[in-house]
């Protein structure tokens, strides 16, 4: 309030009027019982102390030792408010310090927790979403094959060239394979070239990612030693031996696949 006084530039009379109006306020929230103890007495202190040292002047020029002695106890009287308004105020900026680093601990704290649960609601939502992702993989009617019509020529190519199978396959054997349509498996020549095949096709997106299960549930393939249904343990399996197969193989799939990407973006 003082350095509206200052601001505004206020005679004594109209620093006054601005204390009674600012203290009638201060009384009609007093009334309402929200000011603590504690902030009671600082707004007393606070007002009393601009009173006296906005005091109105009085004319009392046949009383000078009333005047001198009125004087020093004003004075006595502003220094201890002054004084115990220091220590009001200095337990305040304590307290005030104290309830902000409280605040902020527990700001923290909350973060921190709603960080973990959010991450947990993640990890929970994720694995939900990769059991339905699977449970579907696994129920697909096909490959999901993504091959235009002049990839899947240069698939048949790949296949008879290797070759995959122990037959060579014609465009229609292939289209039957990868929409699940056939009548009768293709009985594979190499069972690691059947696999890593059709695992960089999938690394690609030329078929879905779960073609192991599809491939078991729709009987797409054979062994060529005791014809025997290839089922994903099998094709896990031997994918894990993928090593083993020549350089040479490996760079052949590597070329179509390129091939069949090319031909792909062209027509895109």
């Amino acid at each position: 309030m003082q350095t509206v006084f200052r601001v505004n530039g206020m005679t004594r009379e109209e620093a006054n009027e601005y204390l009674d109006s600012v203290r009638l306020e201060y009384k009609k929230r007093l009334s309402y019982g929200n000011i603590s103890l504690k902030e009671q007495n600082r707004m007393n202190a606070t007002f009393e102390w601009l009173y006296k040292e906005y005091q109105l002047p009085k004319l009392w020029v046949d009383k000078p030792d009333e005047v001198f002695t009125n004087l020093l106890e004003m004075k006595d009287s502003v220094n201890g408010n002054f004084q115990e308004l220091k220590c009001i105020v200095s337990e305040s900026s304590s307290e005030s310090k104290i309830l902000s680093e409280y605040t902020n601990r527990k700001q923290m704290e909350e973060e921190k927790e709603q960080s973990r649960k959010q991450q947990l609601a993640e990890a929970q939502t994720n694995q939900l979403k990769s059991a339905y992702v699977r449970e579907c993989g696994r129920n697909l009617a096909s490959f999901e094959s993504a091959f235009t019509d002049k990839g899947l020529d240069i698939l048949v190519d790949c296949c008879n060239s290797i070759p995959i199978f122990t037959r060579n396959v014609e465009k229609w054997d292939l289209e039957d394979i990868l929409y699940c349509t056939h009548k009768a498996p293709l009985q594979v020549r190499v069972n690691r070239h059947i696999v890593f095949l059709f695992d960089e096709l999938k690394k690609s997106r030329l078929i879905c990612s779960t073609w192991m299960s599809v491939a078991s549930r729709h009987q797409c393939f054979i062994s060529k030693q005791n014809d025997k249904l290839l089922i994903p343990k099998d094709l896990s399996t031997t994918l894990a031996e993928s090593s083993k197969i020549k350089q040479c193989v490996k760079d052949n799939i590597h070329g179509i696949i390129n091939r069949i990407l090319s031909v792909h973006t062209e027509i895109v």
